[in-house]
């Protein structure tokens, strides 16, 4: 018996039942949307891809990856905050594999979205700015997905991929792009795609924008998580830092929140951190049900249990736990750290928590092996298969880079004891415990052993060996395009950049990969002349055997 897709969809959503697809499902001209007056005038693309020739194996598995744009995990009750933001999502764990330490690949969009599609560090696919092309000769997973027999579609919202779409759409059929379509949106395009392919294997990527700013969360939602106070995650997170000058670079965040059923002039709210916090937790809130609605309608048809869901973030959010509000400029654990779900066909019979660092390039080898396909050989992500089967994944080092706008650097080294987070523009140093969850606790910024900063160096040290191999498996050569002035001036309003003609930009990518790289943090200052201990060793400085390495030592 068949059951709809397209119309449960809408019915769900409180809006008419569209129409019942009962032609052939390769009819590719049913993607083309019927009139009706809930829908935006954009329409969907329909690529140059042709419906594959040769299907997969009968009862190939789905594929469903759903990215939701500035997911900050700590936010979420699947992460450990006390606001009930993630109800469905803390129920698809239990049959899931949930990494605790997802690392997204950069702290903004473009650079993540483009390897969360290549299956490369940004370093790899040269998308690290605003106006960056990904590299056509990229081996894309929809690509893959799609020369294996399985029907492919898109359908997100944010500006790059409208920006970027004739290098995001390698591998899809169907694309669906926009720049400010919510969460109903998205699902009712992802409707429009899977009702013609009824019953064939698919892979659906879809993408969220709601949490992004500015933020605009039901009523209801913002009620449920105002009545939980958040807390601190830690004893080291008591509170944030001092807002810096950056919270007034992105515009959508100097706007006051506006909130259903709330006062529509929140000035002496819109400089808290504890206000954004509460609506950015709402939008969370709300997001979630979308993601139980989508779950809802694809299980109606089967296609959800026999399927891969993945579920994951491109980048968090900062709310002035290091001085900023927004993402781009670091990439502390508030803006990289980021969810990751994973939930093989059928779920497992309980779920599993990874602890050990991952990267969201990863996803990409998984998902090949776990359905026996060949995994192109520029892929830098390595398999997680074994946590399926319950075995033990081992530790690696994980890379996130950013770049941002033309002033900013900053790149992440994350293992299974640490973070070392360095800036080469912004000259900075700074190293956290893993038990240090949000980045509170600088190790570098005071009194240090000679052990501790020879271990420092050595971290250093992988880092740039990392950075420096991401470099050689670059698949091509930077090059930038010339964006859409409205698309242009949509990122400038959300603060990913400052020019508002983008034939002034500066065409040369800033160095990424600097010779050395600082590590020292703030120096300790040793005055071997006085007899000072700055060190707290009980000896002076001077009878120190290590004084001599000291930059400053006699000074």
């Amino acid at each position: 018996m068949r059951v709809c897709l397209l119309p449960c969809l809408v019915a769900l959503i409180g809006l008419p039942i569209l129409f019942a697809a009962d032609a052939p499902p390769d009819v590719r001209a049913q993607w083309e949307p019927p009139p009706h007056p809930s829908l935006p005038q954009r329409e969907p693309v329909l690529t140059e891809q042709t419906a594959p020739p040769v299907g997969p194996p009968e009862g190939a598995p789905n594929v469903i990856l759903i990215t939701i744009d500035t997911w900050r995990a700590d936010r979420l009750s699947l992460y450990g905050s006390p606001r009930p933001t993630s109800d469905f999502l803390d129920d698809l764990a239990k049959e899931s594999v949930v990494f605790d330490r997802a690392v997204a690949p950069a702290s903004w969009t473009w650079p993540t979205m483009a390897s969360i599609a290549s299956g490369l560090p940004p370093r790899a696919h040269t998308a690290q700015k605003p106006e960056s092309i990904l590299c056509p000769e990229v081996d894309t997973l929809a690509e893959v997905m799609h020369g294996s027999g399985w029907r492919t579609g898109f359908v997100g919202s944010n500006t790059y991929f409208e920006a970027h779409q004739e290098e995001f759409d390698q591998g899809f059929e169907f694309y669906f792009a926009s720049g400010d379509e919510g969460a109903t949106r998205i699902l009712e395009y992802a409707g429009y795609f899977l009702e013609p392919i009824y019953g064939q294997p698919f892979f659906l990527h879809t993408h969220f924008f709601d949490p992004h700013c500015s933020y605009k969360p039901p009523g209801s939602s913002l009620s449920t998580v105002q009545t939980v106070p958040f807390g601190p995650t830690d004893s080291s997170d008591e509170e944030v830092g001092p807002l810096g000058w950056d919270m007034m670079a992105h515009p959508c965040h100097a706007v006051p929140p506006m909130v259903e059923g709330t006062p529509t002039h929140q000035h002496e709210l819109a400089t808290e951190a504890s206000a954004y916090l509460d609506v950015y937790d709402a939008e969370l809130h709300a997001l979630d049900g979308k993601l139980k609605l989508l779950k809802m309608v694809l299980a109606a048809s089967s296609a959800w249990d026999n399927a891969w869901v993945i579920i994951t973030g491109d980048h968090g959010e900062e709310f002035g736990e290091h001085g900023q509000i927004g993402h781009g400029r670091n990439v502390h654990a508030e803006t990289t750290w980021v969810p990751l779900i994973i939930r093989p066909p059928g779920g497992l019979p309980e779920g599993r928590r990874i602890s050990t660092p991952v990267s969201l390039v990863d996803i990409h080898p998984t998902l090949t092996k776990a359905l026996g396909l060949d995994t192109p050989e520029s892929w830098t992500g390595r398999d997680l298969g074994a946590v399926f089967d319950g075995g033990d994944l081992p530790a690696a080092p994980v890379l996130s880079e950013t770049i941002y706008r033309n002033d900013s650097w900053q790149a992440l080294l994350q293992t299974d004891q640490q973070r070392l987070v360095v800036g080469g523009l912004l000259p900075i140093a700074e190293q956290y415990a893993n038990d240090d969850t949000m980045d509170r606790r600088n190790l570098l910024a005071g009194p240090r052993t000679l052990r501790q900063r020879i271990e420092t160096r050595m971290l250093a040290g992988r880092l740039h060996e990392e950075l420096l191999a991401q470099s050689d498996a670059r698949v091509c050569e930077p090059s930038l395009a010339v964006l859409d002035p409205a698309h242009w001036q949509q990122l400038k309003s959300l603060g990913y950049t400052s020019e508002v003609d983008p034939a002034n930009r500066i065409r040369d990518l800033p160095d990424a990969a600097p010779d050395s790289i600082p590590v020292d943090g703030p120096p300790v200052e040793k005055h071997c002349a006085d007899g000072r201990d700055d060190d707290g060793d009980g000896k002076t400085d001077c009878d120190d055997s290590d004084c001599d390495q000291h930059p400053n030592c006699g000074s």
